[in-house]
């Protein structure tokens, strides 16, 4: 039986002319025999069309190209061994890996992985070229100096570069900085960067430290000159760069992260680099030292094509450049935007810092505020609009150490002042985490300054750091629990009338059961009697139930109605 279904699966790679010549049929008592003794012929005739349909037959060499693209990870240089090792596999692989020519066009380079480069610029022939050099890692081969007699083939090929990115270690040592330096420029006074480059990205400055403890940084060459106007893609992270570089024009992506800027530009001169690329599309600037010059202000600069903006700055350092650059930026709708502000400051200011023609287009869904010993941060996660529909996502974040909220009496109220400032931010939903160390509410009051801050909301979460203990976590509860309770008709929307739910993911319903019931009675009882919805209060476990073993992960409902 076993072997009859063999041959009948089998078949199935048979065509109709051999399955009438092996006459198979399970109806005939004699049928099953006539398989067996027939089995020869139809394993012969399987390994046949087996064999026929061998991948490296039937498969187009476009096909075979796309697959061994693949071979090759950005994130592993030495990854280059596996295409290699395709070639050895059969004579029709190595006739068409070394047929294209652009599979051997990317070249990962390491302080130990640098053997493959000629012979892959021999393979490349004239494609453009990617090239990625990591030395974030120096080893033997930087101080040894093997690695700079490799690099020669490269140099001759310069030009034939579309994309440059340099990864460099922070401290290279004499002949690596020697090394990086002759290889970006630095020996080479006249060296431009390639004419059709279309991305650089560096990231790091290759440093050298001598005996008297000075700092030598090897600024790349190139950066001083002129670029391509075929240059669309510029990422400068943690490194050094002449102002020089501000002047580049027609860019699609830009990153600047870290950047020193020697002289530093200013927000106008940035602001006019972004005027000449019209085609923006991505934008991140993260704290970048930028200076700030008054004059005259001209038209906002026009972004039609940017589809996300990243903003990471210290508002203590950079406050009123922010305000002034997003100011004089016009950002459609359509752009996802991240920001991030370091603020040292009481929350008053920051209003400044958003401008109308932007808070105008938000949609706060969700609020996010997290109490630290040491900082406390407050996440919006919003949408941008255009009339009632959503059209992108906006992710803001504003980040106060401790000595900031230690101004404030309480930190609950902190938050109040902050969405007074901010009317936008007013979300339908919110979570709120205490971490161990962090002072709890211990009245209903700053529950209550919240709450009014708060009259969409909907959904509220509260988390507690496990190490806090329970009876701290009663008190939060039961200010929380009398805050949520309306004393009369006249200031109902100061006690979340929209509120559905509230949930308390990690305390546990059976330490509060006893302690609450009375006051969750009382909320019930005043809600009810002022037509305000209903409401959930839900704690993890099970509250007064034994029956149902801890390890069963559950939520206690209680039901406020």
């Amino acid at each position: 039986m076993i072997r009859l279904r063999m041959i009948v699966t089998f078949c199935d790679w048979i065509t109709s002319t051999n399955l009438d010549e092996l006459q198979l049929s399970v109806t005939p008592t004699n049928s099953i025999a006539y398989c067996i003794s027939q089995s020869d012929t139809a394993t012969g005739v399987i390994l046949m069309d087996v064999k026929s349909m061998a991948i490296n037959e039937i498969l187009p060499s476009e096909t075979l190209c796309s697959i061994f693209e693949y071979l090759p990870d950005d994130k592993l240089p030495w990854m280059h061994r596996d295409l290699v090792a395709a070639t050895h596999v059969c004579s029709r692989w190595r006739q068409v890996a070394l047929r294209a020519m652009k599979l051997w066009s990317t070249l990962d380079i390491t302080s130990d992985c640098y053997t493959h480069i000629k012979p892959f610029l021999l393979r490349s022939g004239g494609v453009p070229l990617h090239i990625y050099f990591d030395w974030s890692f120096p080893s033997r081969s930087l101080r040894s100096g093997p690695l700079a007699a490799y690099l020669t083939p490269l140099t001759e090929n310069w030009n034939r570069i579309r994309s440059l990115s340099l990864l460099f270690s922070t401290e290279l040592g004499e002949d690596g900085f020697a090394l990086c330096a002759s290889l970006i420029g630095r020996a080479s006074p006249n060296r431009t960067a390639p004419h059709l480059l279309e991305e650089l990205v560096i990231d790091g400055d290759p440093t050298f430290i001598d005996g008297d403890g000075n700092v030598d940084v090897c600024i790349p060459e190139f950066l001083h000159h002129s670029f391509p106007r075929s240059l669309k893609v510029l990422g400068l992270y943690r490194a050094h760069a002449p102002s020089q570089v501000a002047r580049i024009s027609g860019l699609e992506e830009l990153y600047l992260d870290s950047v020193l800027f020697e002289p530093p530009i200013s927000v106008s001169e940035l602001l006019e680099m972004l005027r000449s690329c019209p085609g923006l599309k991505i934008l991140r600037l993260v704290t970048t030292p930028i200076a700030h010059h008054e004059q005259a202000s001209k038209e906002p600069v026009p972004l039609r094509h940017l589809r996300h903006l990243c903003l990471k700055n210290d508002c203590r350092k950079d406050r009123f450049n922010v305000t002034y650059f997003l100011q004089n930026l016009d950002i459609r709708p359509q752009a996802d935007c991240s920001l991030l502000f370091h603020c040292h400051s009481s929350p008053l200011p920051v209003q400044q810092v958003l401008p109308s023609n932007f808070t105008s287009t938000l949609e706060t869904s969700w609020t996010s505020i997290s109490f630290s010993t040491t900082d406390m941060r407050i996440n919006l996660s919003s949408f941008r609009s255009v009339g009632a529909r959503r059209v992108s996502k906006a992710n803001i974040t504003f980040h106060y150490p401790t000595s900031t909220i230690a101004q404030r009496p309480r930190p609950i109220t902190f938050v109040g002042l902050f969405l007074d400032c901010m009317e936008w931010a007013r979300s339908s939903g919110c979570t709120i985490y205490f971490s161990d160390g962090f002072q709890m509410p211990k009245s209903k009051a700053p529950w209550m300054r919240l709450f009014t801050r708060l009259p969409l909301l909907a959904n509220m979460i509260i988390r507690m750091a496990i190490d806090i203990k329970v009876i701290e976590k009663e008190k939060a509860v039961y200010f929380l629990v009398r805050a949520l309770t309306p004393t009369s008709s006249e200031d109902l929307e100061n006690y979340c009338p929209r509120l559905r739910q509230v949930t308390f993911p990690n305390i546990l319903g059976n330490e509060l059961w006893g302690k609450l019931s009375s006051a969750v009675g009382i909320c019930s009882e005043k809600r009810r009697s002022f037509g305000l919805q209903s409401l959930d209060i839900l704690f993890s476990g099970v509250s007064g139930r034994d029956d149902i073993g801890w390890d069963q992960p559950r939520l206690a409902v209680w039901r406020v109605r």
